[in-house]
């Protein structure tokens, strides 16, 4: 008689199968040979595994480092006119985007003053 696997084990095997992949990939795109990526990738999936096992963790729909990657793309591909299409490209807010639109305008305007302050010496 086989052993019945709950749903939830699948899904943490599962996750363990994507997190090898993803580190093989990645290595692999690094330059790295296929033995010693697959190696590189078991190691840091067995250390993760030993510091966090136990532990639930969840992972947040846009945790801080994806809302840069997406913020410096959609602000990348802004052409001053299109915020409905951003907007609706990366799944934010209009208040979200003017407000990168801001700190933005504000980043160019301080090394702007910057360049200004050492031009005067």
């Amino acid at each position: 008689m086989a052993a019945h696997i709950s749903e939830q084990a699948k899904r943490r095997n599962e996750f363990f199968d994507d997190l090898l992949e993803s580190l093989t990939t990645e290595l692999l795109n690094l330059g790295v040979d296929e033995q010693s990526a697959s190696t590189s990738a078991e190691n840091i999936a067995f250390k993760l595994h030993e510091n966090w096992q136990g532990i639930s963790i969840v992972f947040t729909k846009k945790p801080r480092l994806v809302m840069e990657r997406l913020r410096q793309q959609a602000l990348s591909e802004f052409n001053g006119r299109d915020t409905a299409a951003i907007i609706r490209k990366y799944g934010i807010s209009e208040n979200t985007f003017y407000g990168w639109l801001r700190e933005e305008r504000k980043k160019v305007e301080k090394e702007l003053d910057e360049q200004q302050g050492q031009l005067d010496l």
